[in-house]
């Protein structure tokens, strides 16, 4: 499964144990890049870093929860919730380029 707006992969999850697991392994990753940096990279590069968090913490489905969908009528296409919220204005890439 992936999002039909930014075409990433959904990050599923069998319980929550795993779901933890999963948003551990990523905030993981973000803080090794953000130790990384000096202070004037990470001025500079805050909103990108900002964004990816918000980006893959969407991407990350509870295994209660499913993905949102296009709200276009007979579209399925899924969408994670930041596409869904900031840039698509929920519908998928192909409802809003036909």
């Amino acid at each position: 499964m992936v999002c039909s707006v930014c075409k990433r992969k959904f990050i599923r999850s069998i319980d929550l144990t795993e779901f933890y697991k999963n948003k551990q392994e990523f905030e993981d990753e973000i803080s090794k890049v953000i130790d990384s940096l000096t202070e004037e990279q990470l001025s500079t590069k805050s909103d990108e870093i900002w964004n990816e968090l918000l980006t893959k913490e969407a991407l990350l489905l509870n295994p209660n929860n499913k993905p949102k969908k296009c709200v276009t009528d007979g579209c399925e296409a899924l969408i994670c919730s930041y596409c869904y919220i900031q840039k698509s204005k929920r519908l998928c890439s192909e409802c809003l380029h036909p």
